[in-house]
């Protein structure tokens, strides 16, 4: 039986070894495939081979010795002569050895009946097993009530692929499931394994020392895209803010003290206050968010203009911060039935105290609240009132804020709705012919450089310039996108879990970070 399975065997082995004319000239069916970048930079590198006919076959599913074989491939770990006991597992097959380097690497397990099953498909969750002990993720119990089909997650998977989601390295699928038992395909294996490279070579510290972890909650359900922000103890002036995972989950990392940390959706608060965080430890925080307070307003200059991209911060304790968008408007959730001192940071006053708009701002209970107009003086704290629209309104001591996103289709600007660094466009009323062409963050005046990451892609970073960043689609989505000039609604809508929901991350010019998540529904 084994001689006659070898022919077979062989021709599978070539994923790994074959090169030669697909590796030169490009694999025959992976162009414009969602995963092309990575496969070809795979081929290149000699991680990665194709068959005979010139393809590489990227949906084709991958059996468990197939996926261990590209592990030791690409993170080096070398077969030792080790052995294994598995009784399905013979010396004489082209897998022993790579089986027996990942046993002995402790990354692979077998099953209760002494089996490898190395020709077995590998399922998802399996893989995400894999990939946790591979990295040695923090495997902390979360929440993946996110995903429609949670409850099809064997138990004994559950923390790796909680680990695995919140690292970024797996996704959900189309629909908001997870699909654990669907096999994983050739595609999604490169570039599943191009992450945990990418997160191996930027992990400094793989056992975070200083860190405070947890998940934001409403209604007993995890919040994906909640706001979350550290203070130091019993100060307005936050440190670092995120957006929590599709689980709910956010971590920092800092250094030992005290810290407030609040947490924020449109309509939710939540906040706790001297969290201590010590040496080599994790400090876990779950923030249950309550209703809130939701109040707008305008803010305007002393000559009665509308101040737009201003920092607005609301300080009862602990502090809740917004932005003015290019009408000096703003919005913002706070706690209910409190009295708030107002702030805002002035561009020009970058060493100065921010400027206190209102030391006893009364805000209701929950529920929708329209505020009465703020005033600054700008000419006061030296900074310039801008004609027409305001001064522009911000501090380097800051994060810088994201006020707006917006997408170029069909050569007209898509507006992105949204607060909060939680935005949604809707492109389900253009034309399968329009071209989507870039993505333009719009941000506060320290903004530096702008990162639009999309999962299974990579990432593309480009520069502000006046509060504007543009990102071209032909950067983002190169193999969509062979004529540069756009990709269409078609093939957005053919690929729609490319751009279900990715992510930018702006960062300011004294390197703090803010992070948004876009949902894209074309479809």
């Amino acid at each position: 039986m084994a001689k006659k399975f070898f022919p077979i065997v062989f021709i599978v082995f070539l994923f790994f070894t074959m090169t030669g004319h697909a590796l030169a000239s490009g694999f025959a069916d992976v162009h414009e495939h969602w995963a092309e970048k990575e496969i070809n930079k795979w081929a290149e590198k000699g991680l990665i081979g194709g068959y005979n006919d010139g393809t590489f076959k990227p949906n084709k599913e991958v059996t468990r010795a197939e996926f261990t074989a590209l592990i030791n491939r690409a993170f080096g770990i070398s077969k030792n002569n080790a052995a294994v006991s598995f009784i399905d597992v013979e010396a004489d097959s082209w897998y022993y050895g790579d089986v027996a380097a990942a046993k002995a690497a402790g990354y692979i397990g077998g099953y209760s009946d002494q089996t490898f099953r190395p020709n077995q498909t590998i399922t998802r969750q399996e893989a995400a097993s894999i990939l946790a002990r591979l990295l040695n993720l923090k495997t902390t119990t979360g929440s993946l009530t996110v995903f429609k089909d949670t409850e099809k997650i064997s138990a004994w998977a559950r923390d790796s692929v909680v680990a695995v989601v919140n690292n970024g390295l797996m996704k959900g699928m189309p629909g908001g499931t997870f699909q654990p038992l669907k096999s994983i395909t050739r595609a999604e294996a490169v570039v599943s394994l191009d992450r945990a490279l990418a997160f191996k070579a930027s992990e400094t510290n793989p056992a975070a020392s200083h860190t405070i972890e947890g998940a934001v909650i409403y209604n007993g359900k995890p919040v994906s895209g909640a706001v979350v922000r550290v203070f130091p103890a019993g100060s307005y002036e936050f440190i670092s803010s995120t957006n929590t995972s599709s689980s709910g989950y956010f971590n920092f990392d800092l250094e030992p003290g005290e810290y407030d940390i609040t947490a924020a959706t449109s309509e939710a608060v939540a906040y706790k206050s001297s969290i201590k965080v010590t040496e080599d430890n994790i400090t876990t925080v779950n923030l249950v968010l309550e209703d809130a307070s939701v109040i707008s307003g305008v803010l305007q200059d002393e000559n009665g203009e509308a101040v737009k991209d201003a920092t607005l911060l609301l300080t009862t304790n602990p502090t809740f911060i917004t932005t003015t968008d290019s009408e000096g408007k703003y919005t913002a959730a706070v706690l209910p039935n409190r009295t708030y001192t107002a702030r805002v940071y002035c561009s020009n006053n970058e060493d100065k105290e921010p400027v206190v708009l209102e030391n006893k701002l009364e805000v209701g209970p929950k529920g929708q609240h329209d505020m009465v107009t703020l005033t600054v003086n700008l000419e006061q704290s030296n900074s310039p009132a801008g004609g027409g629209g305001g001064g522009g309104v911000t501090t380097t001591e800051q994060a810088p804020v994201v006020n707006s996103v917006t997408f170029t289709v069909g050569n007209k600007e898509a507006s992105v709705q949204g607060s909060n660094n939680n935005f949604t466009v809707d492109l389900t009323k253009y034309n399968d012919s329009d071209k989507f062409t870039d993505i333009t963050v719009n941000a506060s005046s320290n903004a530096v450089t702008a990162k639009v990451s999309l999962p299974l892609i990579g990432d593309v970073e480009q520069n502000f310039s006046n509060g504007r960043a543009s990102v071209s689609v032909s950067d983002i989505l190169g193999p969509l996108d062979p004529q540069g000039d756009g990709v269409s609604l078609q093939k957005l809508r053919e690929y729609n879990d490319l751009l279900d929901t990715f992510s930018i991350e702006v960062t300011g010019e004294n390197g703090k970070k803010s992070t948004v998540n876009v949902r894209v529904i074309v479809e």
